[in-house]
Formats: C-alpha cells, sequence, structure tokens
C-alpha cells in the first residue's frame, strides 16, 4: 500500500479549496460590500488562511499550526454568530465545518506523515 505522504487527498482538498478557493478568495471577494467592522474582523483571518495555504505547500510544519488557529478563529466567530441574536444558520455551519476540519487535522496520517515525521522538512526531524 502507498504510504500517505504528501499535499494529496483531503489534505490537497483541504490546502486549496479550504484555505485558498473559501479562506482567501470567497473572503477577500466578501470584502467589497462588508461595513468597515466586519472588514477589520475579515482581513486577519485571510491573512491566516493566506499564511498556512503557502506554508501548507512548502510542506512547513509550521502551517499546520496556523491552520488550526485559522479554524479555530472561526469556529468562535461561528459560536458567537450562533450565541448572539438573532441567531445565525450560517454561524452554525462554521462551527460544525472547523470542527470537522480540525478533527481532520489532529487525526489524520497524511498529516503526520507530510510535516511532522522525520526527514520530512529538508532532512530535519520535526516535533
Amino acid at each position: 500500500m502507498k504510504e500517505l505522504k504528501g499535499v494529496n487527498g483531503w489534505l490537497w482538498w483541504f490546502t486549496y479549496i479550504v484555505l485558498g478557493v473559501v479562506g482567501v478568495g470567497f473572503n477577500l471577494v466578501g470584502l467589497v460590500n462588508a461595513p468597515f467592522i466586519a472588514a477589520l474582523i475579515t482581513l486577519p483571518v485571510v491573512g491566516l488562511a493566506a499564511a498556512a495555504l503557502t506554508l501548507l505547500v512548502m510542506e512547513n510544519p509550521i502551517g499546520v499550526m496556523i491552520a488550526k488557529v485559522y479554524l479555530f478563529v472561526n469556529l468562535v466567530l461561528g459560536a458567537i454568530a450562533v450565541a448572539v441574536p438573532p441567531s445565525n444558520v450560517a454561524g452554525l455551519k462554521a462551527v460544525i465545518f472547523s470542527a470537522g476540519w480540525l478533527t481532520y487535522l489532529w487525526t489524520s496520517k497524511r498529516v503526520q506523515n507530510t510535516y511532522f515525521t522525520k526527514g520530512s522538512v529538508k532532512g530535519e526531524e520535526n516535533v
């Protein structure tokens, strides 16, 4: 059986679609008509997504941590959207979406093999 390693499979989907298309692309497009306060919140989130995308493509382990921070921020913002009346269905979707991808990043063999095994980054051991 082929070793699960590299930015393929669900990791490819997460990196390019979740971080690239949604995290950077859709959020930047949404800034066009966003109120100033929303833009102040969205710009750092886009920055986190862009940094995670870049580092994950380069197979840098720090990208996994930044991706987790990005997802955690989305989870918290979604929870706030759900908790503050009127309740927001998009907030609930953000909570479920972020929790699911966080679980993937914590449990995936491919993520572990690609970013946290001996020799995964320029012959160095990553812990």
